[in-house]
């Protein structure tokens, strides 16, 4: 009752101060409209347990300093602000009036997103059919790791998972959210790419005539195979052995 009140008091307020330019509801009205619950018909409620959206369809938040290589060119252009967009598999770049664009997929071969130092990660676009297989052939980036006798790429992309509070058996997560995920592709020259993960029965089956070297190597390198890093080093030592 005291909030019924409260409410009618600032509609009456509100009425008073903007009765002018507003259409002026009698005390009926107002008391009607103090009335409402989000039960009732007609009246839409929020929920305010809702937080909004985590993370971003973007490789980074920030827009990064890169360069990419059209279709049917040698060199790449100069560095600008660019921002991959790993849902849509699409280059986002800004304009020198600030505005941004889209540069279509079909027309890139290759992308440069720069790191500290002189170092830059190098993404290839490829069609997914031709590194995955299957009939899609919808064009992907894919980050060149290792290049020689063996290459390996790493496909990024995101998840999207939508928030989970409503009903007895929920999660609790109350907001939606962008999620990184990746593989890592390895192809041996002039054979069919292979999923794999860092495990070295998993590379042992990508590589199967590299299988002793693989051991050995391990073993006098002392190679984990828990980060990218690792597997990269494990191909350079193969590609040196050979």
């Amino acid at each position: 009752m005291k909030k019924q009140s409260l409410l009618f008091s600032f509609l009456l307020l509100s009425v008073m101060l903007f009765g002018q330019t507003q259409t002026t509801y009698s005390e009926t009205d107002l008391r009607d409209l103090a009335s409402l619950s989000p039960n009732t018909p007609g009246v839409r409620s929020i929920d305010l347990r809702y937080e909004g959206i985590k993370g971003t369809p973007f490789m980074s938040e920030e827009w990064q300093k890169g360069s990419f290589q059209l279709k049917g060119k040698d060199e790449f252009s100069q560095d600008i602000s660019v921002q991959l967009n790993l849902v849509e598999q699409t280059l986002y770049f800004q304009l020198n009036n600030g505005f941004t664009a889209i540069l279509p997929t079909a027309k890139l071969q290759a992308l440069r997103i720069n790191t500290d130092g002189d170092n830059a990660r190098l993404f290839r676009v490829y069609a997914e059919n031709e590194i995955e297989g299957g009939s899609d052939s919808k064009l992907k980036f894919y980050e060149v790791l290792f290049e020689g006798p063996f290459l390996l790429l790493k496909q990024h992309y995101k998840v999207f998972r939508e928030a989970d509070f409503k009903g007895a058996y929920s999660s609790d997560r109350r907001y939606d959210e962008y999620v990184d995920q990746s593989n890592l592709w390895l192809q041996e020259a002039g054979k069919p790419f292979q999923k794999v993960k860092l495990k070295k029965k998993n590379i042992e089956d990508a590589l199967p005539g590299y299988t002793d070297e693989i051991q050995k190597v391990m073993k006098s390198e002392k190679i984990s195979l828990r980060e990218d890093i690792d597997l990269v080093q494990l191909l350079t030592a193969l590609q040196n052995k050979e």
